[in-house]
């Protein structure tokens, strides 16, 4: 069984690509496992956790190039080496003279058909990459058009200027209206927008503020920047199962996040309501590339928000800083690792390649004696 093991990871030791990918395993996997294992604490903590594993995702390749490699001895068995012998060698050697005693030339290989089958999957994992990056494009491109083309709305603008400073935002917050949007969004950093959908100037004054108290939570996170970055990693990653698992978990802890602030100053059951009314417009309305909402998700949300049992509130500051810190340390632990062979005992050959021995000589009374004599001597006698 070992053997076998120490083979696989030499064999993926052998090449950058599989060691990356065996690394973005480990990791997703970590990610995911503490993540169930906090499941009992806030959702804020969660997300946390996931950012942190995808943040180690993002910094594995240039990690794993730029890093001092540190070798780890994977023990093989030593192999027998068939050395041929001299007669073998000559005789085993084709002729490449032809009879007429011309020149031969010998046909050239094609470069394409002496590519290897990691060459060939490098190819196509960024082939792969390259699709899957254009919808993040396209997405960018969605927002940067809803920017512009957003109608300002002042009654919004004049709630967010009233509930932002007791979220913990101080700066500005612009807020629009987009006839093109099924819900409300956030976008930007440094100039944070909320595009509240057109039929938000019909919403009663509750609904209005738990719909902006979720908004300016994600603000205040900076939600927009951990998604999209996460986005882009799914990208690179688009063949990995577990990639995409840990995405749609950190969007779901992500929304319930930003739920768990809208519960400490609103009641649950209206709250609720209020999904399960923005889960009936998605199903009618058409999905599009920015449709921030799921609604398997939003079902998962309204069953988490009618739960008392669950723990809410900020993550503070001490789950970030150990997630950024043990982030670190995969990252310096896994990125310069390279698995090499180490044989057991030094390989022997099957068979005696060459002996060496002085001549001997009978001598006429008795017993043997070396023959020291010069060689042209012993030619001649």
């Amino acid at each position: 069984m070992m053997p076998a093991f120490n083979g696989f990871m030499l064999a993926v030791g052998s090449s950058l690509a599989a060691s990356i990918v065996a690394k973005v395993t480990v990791t997703a996997a970590l990610g995911l496992i503490a993540t169930w294992l906090a499941r009992g604490n806030r959702a804020a903590v969660r997300h946390a956790l996931l950012a942190a594993a995808f943040g180690v995702l993002l910094v594995l390749p240039l990690a794993s190039v730029l890093a001092p490699p540190v070798h780890v001895a994977a023990p093989i068995a030593a192999i027998r080496v068939a050395v041929p012998s001299p007669v073998e060698t000559a005789t085993s050697v084709p002729s490449v003279t032809p009879e007429d005693g011309g020149v031969r030339v010998m046909p050239s290989t094609p470069h394409w058909a002496t590519l290897s089958l990691s060459d060939l999957l490098l190819a196509g994992w960024i082939v792969g990459m390259a699709l899957y990056l254009l919808p993040v494009m396209i997405g960018l491109g969605q927002i940067r058009s809803l920017r512009r083309s957003g109608l300002p709305w002042r009654h919004g603008q004049s709630a967010v200027e009233r509930i932002a400073p007791h979220a913990g935002i101080h700066r500005h917050v612009k807020v629009l209206l987009h006839e093109a949007l099924e819900g409300p969004m956030t976008c930007g950093v440094l100039h944070p927008v909320i595009v509240m959908p057109q039929d938000a100037e019909n919403w009663n004054e509750e609904d209005l503020n738990r719909a902006i108290v979720h908004e300016l939570e994600h603000v205040r996170r900076c939600d927009s920047v951990s998604r999209c970055l996460a986005r882009v990693a799914c990208a690179v990653y688009w063949f990995h199962p577990l990639v995409w698992i840990a995405w749609r978990k950190l969007a779901l802890e992500g929304e319930r996040s930003c739920d768990d602030a809208v519960l400490m100053c609103s009641d649950a059951t209206a709250y609720a309501d209020q999904l399960v009314g923005l889960a009936k417009r998605l199903s009618l309305a058409q999905r599009s590339l920015l449709a921030m909402a799921n609604r398997a998700d939003l079902a998962t949300r309204v069953g988490a928000v009618l739960d008392s049992r669950q723990r809410r509130g900020r993550a503070g500051t001490f789950a970030p800083a150990l997630a950024c810190v043990v982030a670190v340390a995969l990252v310096s632990a896994m990125s310069p690792l390279i698995v090499v062979a180490a044989p057991q005992g030094q390989p022997r050959p099957a068979f005696e390649v060459a002996s060496v021995k002085p001549s001997t000589l009978v001598h006429p009374y008795g017993g043997v004696f070396l023959d020291r004599r010069p060689k042209w001597i012993r030619r001649g006698s």
